[in-house]
């Protein structure tokens, strides 16, 4: 069953690189990681939030809770300091 899987997964289209995997050409690999880098560069940088800034937080949900749930904190804190908290 797992090989039917594997083929299925590898000739599907996927929107992330716009083709399926299967269809994907060893010159075509920079161009797709590239692309899909443009999404993950988000992830890597780090947030820069200024002494009187007004930021809310996102809340840790638990794998497979509602999406309907808020994502954000309701309260608003005041950044009052630049010192890091771990």
């Amino acid at each position: 069953m797992l090989p039917h899987l594997i083929s299925n997964f590898n000739s599907s289209y996927h929107s992330g690189i716009k083709k399926a995997p299967n269809d994907v050409d060893d010159e075509e690999e920079d161009v797709i990681k590239v692309t899909n880098g443009k999404y993950n560069k988000a992830k890597n940088e780090e947030t820069k939030y200024m002494i009187g800034d007004h930021v809310r937080y996102v809340i840790n949900r638990k794998q497979f809770e509602k999406g309907t749930l808020a994502k954000w904190s309701k309260t608003v804190h005041k950044i009052v300091s630049n010192t890091e908290h771990t």
